[in-house]
């Protein structure tokens, strides 16, 4: 049995199911987010030796039977910071049974492991480890002193830019609805940019005596930008065409489409990026990469849950396959 903790609209996992079951592979899938409810729900019954879930239309997943899980969602529930303390409460006990269902799958194989995300889902401790397996990072500076980034600015000739240390997208819990129709939620969050002069004279207030500190690094020239997939001992190399397009230069999320196209990248980077992601005790990782004019390779960061459908072309996914394969024991 083969446990898939996703949203149910997340074509990423859909296509990791498809590949498990063209293997005969028996999958149920859970959305962690979902209320526990006995009728016709999610019940939860963990005892030593037999933990189990029975998911809505009656299938039983019991933890011992579970060989790998296939994690791309693992946020629970939270009541409504008004609620009462008994819906509090009862949503805090939810969200630890199932963390203690999913814990007491000791079998499984885990892509990734949610507890170690979280531990390094940070880009200055990816940073400090990418920098003591060789890669080569750009200097950065986390700092809440104007003074301090004053004397950065200047150090790198006033090329440097500012980025989100957080995640993108800060999402509103209260949802809204489109004027058609459409629910959707409201989303926090800024892209990377340059800093200007404006900003520097802007600096004393912004970063002031117990403002949040604010990530800087120095921009690096770029010939393009690479994603590199890594599954286990293999990684999947695409050249992301950025500097085609203005309003991509500097962070091309900012374009919804751009030129990418499958590309090959020097063994020695490929290894000491499986290297990387392996240290943290995970599987999976989506590496950015700044191709340099000069042919050099700078690291950026390692999205521990990146998508990457985006990137590979027809009707296949040779990576929703390799993830497959892993979990399945075959590589």
């Amino acid at each position: 049995m083969f446990l898939i903790l996703a949203a149910p609209d997340d074509l990423h996992a859909d296509s990791v199911i498809y590949y498990l079951k063209k293997q005969q592979a028996r999958v149920a899938r859970l959305d962690p987010s979902q209320t526990l409810d006995a009728d016709g729900g999610i019940r939860v019954t963990l005892q030593a030796g037999c933990s189990e879930l029975r998911l809505p239309g009656g299938t039983i997943v019991r933890a011992d039977d579970i060989a790998g899980i296939y994690c791309r969602n693992f946020s629970f529930p939270k009541a409504k910071p008004d609620a009462p303390i008994a819906e509090h409460l009862a949503m805090a006990e939810s969200r630890t049974a199932l963390q203690g269902f999913c814990h007491s799958a000791s079998r499984a194989r885990w892509v990734n492991n949610p507890w170690r995300e979280a531990e390094v889902d940070n880009k200055i401790l990816q940073h400090s480890h990418a920098a003591v397996l060789g890669l080569t990072i750009p200097d950065t500076l986390v700092t809440n002193d104007a003074a301090a980034l004053r004397a950065f600015y200047q150090k790198h000739q006033a090329n440097i830019i500012i980025k989100q240390m957080s995640d993108l997208c800060l999402i509103e819990e209260e949802p809204f609805s489109h004027p058609d129709g459409r629910p959707d939620c409201k989303v926090y969050g800024f892209y990377t940019h340059r800093v200007t002069e404006a900003d520097l004279a802007a600096a004393d207030d912004i970063l002031r005596s117990g403002a949040s500190p604010c990530l800087f690094q120095e921009e690096i020239p770029k010939k393009a930008e690479l994603r590199v997939t890594v599954v286990g001992n293999r990684w999947f190399a695409h050249r992301i065409d950025s500097q085609s397009t203005p309003a991509a230069r500097v962070d091309f999320r900012q374009v919804p489409e751009l030129p990418v196209k499958e590309t090959t990248i020097p063994d020695a980077l490929g290894e000491t990026l499986v290297r990387l992601i392996r240290s943290w005790g995970l599987v999976f990782a989506a590496c950015d990469i700044v191709e340099t004019p000069s042919g050099g390779h700078v690291f950026l960061e390692a999205n521990v849950c990146g998508n990457w459908l985006w990137l590979e072309e027809g009707e296949e996914s040779p990576i929703a396959e390799c993830i497959a394969a892993y979990l399945l024991g075959k590589v």
